[in-house]
């Protein structure tokens, strides 16, 4: 939106500031874009490890009589 200057200011946030800190809150927004997709993968990568750990006990560990 930013590169074709030729939109409204509905959502995009840089918009709404003033024009010397709209790159800068562009590259800001990209990188915490970034942060948390990266924190989510590190979260489901955590969780996944945790049930595959929980699987195997359960599997290997004998039912009591």
């Amino acid at each position: 939106m930013k590169l074709s200057d030729n939109v409204e200011p509905v959502w995009f946030l840089a918009l709404y500031v003033p024009k010397s800190l709209q790159w800068p809150t562009i590259g800001f927004v990209v990188l915490l874009g970034i942060a948390c997709f990266g924190f989510a993968a590190r979260i489901y990568r955590s969780q996944a490890r945790t049930m595959r750990t929980c699987i195997a006990r359960s599997s290997s560990t004998p039912e009591p009589r």
